[in-house]
């Protein structure tokens, strides 16, 4: 498409659709919620997000597996207790740690809150480990 200026600061294309300058020149600022969610981070999220992305890269990082646990221990050990019966058991803990850490690939930095995403994550990894020892 391409446009040409004409009198009285509009703006025409080939196909002679007007269009108001007032509307090309308004500040158009980036999504609200976007920009209100890294905005809103607390200290954890922020550390969370950076130990997903971490995850993402390298599954078996042992500082950022920590760094998830222990900003996100009482949302997993939550999971745990209710899909488990149990969150002290260490090999229970050890493979719900696991699955999140393998999930983390998925996590999307752009759209997902990095602690609901851990939350979500840790109910399907308990419920996985709970179907296991059913077997």
């Amino acid at each position: 498409m391409n446009f040409t200026e004409s009198s009285n600061d509009n703006l025409t294309d080939s196909n002679t659709q007007t269009m108001p300058m007032a509307i090309l020149a308004q500040n158009v600022s980036p999504d609200p919620k976007l920009s209100a969610q890294y905005l809103a981070d607390s200290p954890a999220a922020h550390k969370t997000r950076a130990a997903l992305l971490t995850l993402a890269d390298v599954m078996n990082d042992q500082s950022a597996a920590t760094a998830l646990w222990t900003e996100n221990r009482e949302a997993i050990e939550l999971e745990m207790i209710l899909h488990l019966r149990n969150c002290s058991d260490a090999h229970l803990r050890a493979s719900v740690l696991e699955g999140l850490a393998m999930q983390a690939r998925f996590f999307c930095n752009e759209l997902d809150d990095p602690q609901e995403w851990v939350a979500r994550c840790a109910n399907l990894e308990a419920r996985r480990a709970a179907l296991q020892l059913r077997k």
